[in-house]
């Protein structure tokens, strides 16, 4: 499925979220841990990076400089996550993202208001998408701990 895809039916929403995964979790290239997860009250994808050792060097996500999708939004344990997927209590400290900003097709609120979606150009992130802007994160991480 194409990120750039616009839907106009529900049913083609319901059709493409049957088919992504819930949560993955995969080591990046560069050997942190990636999370992709869907918020299940909203449906939409956040994406996650463990920063594991190099906790010290950053007080706040704002400190790393990096650029993801509507910035990051997220720094702490992932204690809410693990209450929707409990595995990822072993996740600690870590940085992420969310898809549902301006712009962003939120699912939740699509299938919520019943076809009276306001914003019917908004993008879908679609898995693909999100796992993307993982890995392109851990790439500007590990190159913010090598300086």
């Amino acid at each position: 499925m194409n990120s750039e895809s616009f839907y106009d039916y529900d049913s083609e929403l319901v059709g493409v979220l049957q088919h992504e995964p819930s949560a993955f979790v995969w080591e990046t290239k560069e050997g942190l841990r990636g999370l992709v997860f869907r918020q299940k009250s909203m449906n939409h994808y956040c994406g996650y990076l463990e920063l594991g050792d190099h906790v010290t060097r950053y007080d706040t996500y704002d400190d790393l400089d990096v650029r993801v999708h509507g910035g990051l939004t997220y720094m702490g344990r992932l204690e809410f996550a693990s209450i929707e997927y409990p595995d990822l209590k072993k996740f600690e400290l870590s940085v992420g993202f969310d898809t549902a900003h301006a712009g962003d097709l939120v699912p939740g609120l699509v299938l919520l208001m019943k076809g009276n979606y306001l914003q019917d150009r908004d993008t879908y992130r679609d898995f693909e998408y999100v796992f993307n802007e993982v890995n392109d994160l851990s790439e500007q991480v590990a190159a913010r701990l090598r300086s």
